[in-house]
């Protein structure tokens, strides 16, 4: 147990040659039975060998691009990840948090549910719950979200010669019709996902920025086509 008491310390032994295979881009994960996850995206099964599944163990993988990765010395720190989704993925970078206010049941969806823009998943949802508007009395559902714009990879928003802050570029892209809608993210689980997309027929929607997190008071929700329910 380290000093603090909140984690523990595993030394590991990495026996020759497949010590050449341990670099900065290493990403170590417990790999021990057999793991089932029931989300948004359906149901994922991995499993590990058979020597792993009965006595556990420690798996690694070099993320990313191999010959980027740089060597390491002998007693180099990793972090042991609990899943191998969780050791491989990348880091964000950049942060928007964003609260959307659905007039909606939001039953089915859960804390760590994607945010996906076109299949691609941008973010994924931190916390639930409600918000009062004091002009009329309303009870909204407020879905607090995270969105990662370097996962799109490198984003410019430009408005003649001048680049535009992320502020500034929200406010283009709600402003172009970037909208949120709930879709069911899978049959299986029935599980809720957050959708982002473009409605040309939206109507005109301001981000406020008066907030921690950052409210989007007139962010209004459109419900998918499937859904008999109609867009507010």
């Amino acid at each position: 147990m380290d000093r603090e008491g909140k984690g523990v310390n595993i030394q590991v032994f990495i026996r020759a040659p497949y010590d050449r295979f341990v670099n900065s881009e290493t990403r170590f994960w417990e790999a021990s039975g057999v793991d089932v996850e029931l989300s948004a995206g359906g149901v994922r099964l991995e499993t590990q060998s058979l020597n792993a599944m009965l006595s556990g163990g420690i798996a690694f993988e070099t993320r990313g691009n191999p010959e980027a990765a740089k060597p390491v010395q002998a007693n180099t720190v990793f972090r042991l990840f609990e899943r191998k989704a969780q050791a491989m993925a990348i880091e964000d970078s950049e942060v928007i948090q964003v609260r959307m206010l659905f007039d909606e049941s939001i039953r089915g969806l859960a804390v760590g549910a994607p945010v996906d823009f076109r299949g691609f998943e941008v973010g994924k949802v931190t916390n639930l719950g409600g918000e009062i508007d004091a002009k009329n009395g309303v009870l909204r559902m407020a879905v607090d979200i995270e969105l990662y714009p370097n996962r799109l990879g490198k984003i410019s928003i430009r408005r003649g010669k001048t680049a535009k802050s992320v502020r500034e570029g929200l406010d283009l892209l709600v402003a172009g019709g970037l909208r949120g809608q709930l879709r069911t993210g899978s049959l299986v689980s029935g599980q809720l996902l957050v959708s982002l997309d473009y409605f040309k027929d939206a109507p005109r929607a301001p981000v406020t920025w008066d907030n921690d997190p950052r409210s989007c008071r007139r962010f209004p929700v459109r419900w998918s086509s499937s859904n008999s329910r109609r867009p507010t």
